[in-house]
């Protein structure tokens, strides 16, 4: 079964023939996967096939900066709330004087990207002065880079 995530048009690192080939590697891939109705075990861990695809490429393509924050938690354990907070914290120092919150504007989590969907979306999708980063994934599956 394809993920539900239309890869070869939204995926940011798909724009050239080796992205698509990449996205397609990535799909083929995960077909061999254990699967459970909609869910693909990957690495010891039950991912949905569209976040499972974006963390891949997330693997092979993120670099993070010494200066990012990620926070780490499973789905439906207040994430919402986690993103809202760790943000409101990390840019309050922004808000000195009349200028009002992101957060008045826009929910958390078009606030604070997520690792597999926004960046594999697009790599480049960053706020430099906003060092967030959220995801669902396991310590052990975050990219190599992250973790060493």
């Amino acid at each position: 079964m394809e993920s539900s995530l239309p890869s070869t048009q939204n995926l940011g690192f798909c724009e050239s023939a080796e992205g698509e080939n990449e996205a397609k590697s990535y799909k083929e891939m995960i077909s061999t996967f254990p699967r459970v109705q909609r869910w693909s075990c990957y690495e010891g861990f039950w991912y949905f096939p569209m976040f499972l695809e974006g963390l891949m490429s997330a693997q092979d393509h993120f670099i993070p900066q010494s200066t990012d924050i990620f926070i780490t938690s499973c789905p439906k354990t207040g994430t919402t709330w986690l993103k809202a907070l760790t943000f409101a914290i990390c840019t309050r120092s922004r808000l000195s004087g009349s200028s009002a919150s992101s957060l008045l504007t826009k929910v958390p989590h078009d606030c604070v990207p997520l690792l597999e969907y926004d960046f594999a979306q697009n790599p480049m999708k960053r706020d430099r002065a906003v060092p967030l980063v959220s995801t669902h994934v396991p310590y052990s599956s975050l990219p190599k880079s992250v973790v060493s």
